[in-house]
């Protein structure tokens, strides 16, 4: 039967077909259609090809963005991670539990900003109980009359701070200059604010807030606030963070400036480009929009969300400019489609003489080729695989165990082989019948085969009712070899003749080695044939390893081997 669908597949092989091609061509094949075939062949070609051209240009201008924001968003993180650390500089002043004047606190402050662009302020909040708010409010009175903790009516209006249990004020501030409204402010009047520091000081570390408008700043830019907790002593957990809490450095940043500052001249005019808060909702920080047109390539933009900011996920989003694609695009596609074109109007008059005997051998050529492909397919098809199961015959098995072998020797790894066989086959074949015997071997094949996950692993037709499985480097042979015999169990095919139980079943041997130069793939044959013995002497149905007794795995017993 097979080799007649093969011989089905070939019409071409004989004289009478290869008259049937060249008939048909006589027919159907006119001069001015030839034509039309090869136009069409040849500009389907062209613009085919330079279609594929311009799309893995499009892929490499895609993947050269990539870099290029990657690059963008890991300065721009650099550059928060070095303000951020600013903050931690100026914890220093309230080590060992000491308390800097605000001339000591501006002096360092103020060497910091100068340092620093991007950090519109920095500030000292101090955790304040109510009964000393009278006590702070005082100190602070006698350098800045007037002074007293602050919040901000609905309408907007500073008002003197109502009684809390504990105010978190502005009480240090550099630079003071812009930044006076800001003094005495209680962070604690805002739900927001309030919140990050919560978070802050539950978990005992640095924090920062979703974008605020910053209305010291020119044209009222966006920012954010940073703060890191100061502790007395060394607090390790929540409640001992609570009563320990002194209060918070905070520091203002302006983000404009910073993603300023932080650009590298590579491209970055050329680039659309967006920074998002991402914590809950994406929320525009800054935009930067390219010299050029962005919205025709809109579909290639590109989203890098960059580490964890003290609580906060950043996310820079980017889109190419027309002039970025452009400078980029060598312009190879628009050179072969022309080219292609061109020849292909010029093979056209030259094929006008000669197009129905190219054409006809062109056909005799592709099909006897893929006639030839078919067969050696077939062929090869045939020499690998089990007739019957489908799965890996004999001669795949000892290419397969051998090159593992030689494999396992040169990496030092294990390599496990599994014998089954299948329990009283023989009186199953004299009830049932041949014909349900290969039925019932196709069906444990099938189980086998969904048994055995690992690529790297070889499930095959030993001979006969017997299966073998080559497992390369691998610790859970036994727990492999016992889920095979309980799929095999599992298919509940009817053996009334079974010594076992009434339904088909399995013994496994298994075997491990680490093989030695000196060792031969035989031993491993052997040791497993050997476990296989063992496990049908020991009632069939299960499986026995070549380690020792205690690896037998068992099921109900069965007197007798097969």
């Amino acid at each position: 039967m097979k080799d007649n669908k093969m011989l089905a597949r070939y019409p071409s092989c004989n004289a009478e077909s290869d008259k049937g091609v060249s008939n048909m061509f006589v027919i159907s094949g006119k001069v001015h259609l030839t034509l039309m075939a090869v136009l069409l062949v040849g500009l389907s070609l062209s613009f085919g090809t330079a279609y594929l051209i311009y799309k893995e240009e499009e892929k490499a201008i895609y993947n050269e963005f990539q870099k290029d924001v990657d690059q963008r968003a890991e300065a721009l993180y650099r550059m928060i991670r070095v303000k951020f650390e600013t903050l931690h500089s100026l914890t220093i002043l309230f080590n060992d539990g000491k308390h800097p004047s605000a001339e000591q606190f501006s002096q360092v402050a103020q060497s910091i900003l100068n340092r620093h662009k991007g950090i519109q302020a920095l500030e000292w909040i101090p955790r304040v109980p109510h009964t000393q708010r009278a006590s702070y409010v005082q100190q602070m009175a006698d350098l800045i009359p007037g002074f007293d903790f602050t919040e901000r009516e609905q309408q907007g209006i500073m008002v003197s701070a109502q009684v809390r249990d504990q105010y978190f004020p502005v009480y240090y501030i550099e630079p003071l200059t812009g930044n006076e409204m800001a003094l005495g402010f209680d962070l604690g009047s805002s739900p927001a604010r309030l919140q990050t520091l919560r978070h802050s000081l539950i978990n005992g570390l640095p924090r920062a807030t979703a974008s605020i408008t910053l209305v010291q700043a020119q044209f009222q830019q966006k920012g954010f606030l940073a703060m890191v907790p100061i502790y007395t002593g060394t607090p390790t957990t929540f409640v001992s963070r609570e009563a320990l809490l002194r209060g918070f450095i905070l520091g203002v940043f302006r983000i404009s400036d910073i993603f300023k500052y932080s650009a590298h001249t590579l491209h970055d005019e050329e680039i659309d480009i967006r920074l998002l808060d991402s914590s809950n909702t994406d929320t525009l920080l800054h935009h930067k929009p390219s010299h050029s047109s962005s919205d025709a390539y809109a579909e290639m933009v590109y989203r890098k969300t960059l580490p964890d900011l003290w609580g906060r996920i950043w996310v820079v989003e980017a889109i190419p400019s027309e002039r970025y694609v452009a400078d980029r695009s060598g312009g190879q596609h628009l050179i072969v489609a022309i080219s292609g074109l061109l020849f292909t109007l010029a093979i056209s008059f030259y094929i006008y003489f000669i197009a129905r005997q190219a054409s006809l051998i062109q056909k005799i050529v592709v099909e006897r080729t893929q006639a030839l492909k078919e067969a050696n397919d077939v062929l090869h098809e045939l020499s690998v695989s089990d007739a019957l199961t489908g799965l890996a015959n004999r001669r795949s098995f000892d290419e397969y165990l051998s090159k593992e072998w030689k494999r396992a020797i040169r990496n030092q790894t294990s390599i496990s082989l599994l014998f089954l066989d299948v329990d009283c086959f023989k009186a199953y074949n004299d009830h049932y019948g041949h014909l349900e015997g290969d039925t019932c071997l196709q069906q444990i094949a099938e189980a086998l085969s969904g048994a055995v996950r690992r690529p790297s692993d070889l499930v095959a037709r030993y001979g006969g009712e017997e299966f073998a499985i080559i497992m390369p480097d691998t610790d859970d042979s036994k727990y492999v070899a016992e889920k095979c015999r309980r799929v095999v169990e599992m298919l509940a095919l009817p053996h009334v003749r079974s010594e076992v139980i009434p339904v088909v079943t399995v013994s496994i041997g298994i075997a491990t080695l680490y093989p030695k130069d000196q060792d031969e793939p035989s031993h491993l044959i052997l040791d497993a044939d050997r476990a296989l013995y063992t496990a049908k002497a020991q009632g069939r149905n299960r499986i026995h390893s070549n380690g020792s007794e205690a690896d037998a795995y068992h099921a109900d017993v069965c007197n007798g081997v097969s």
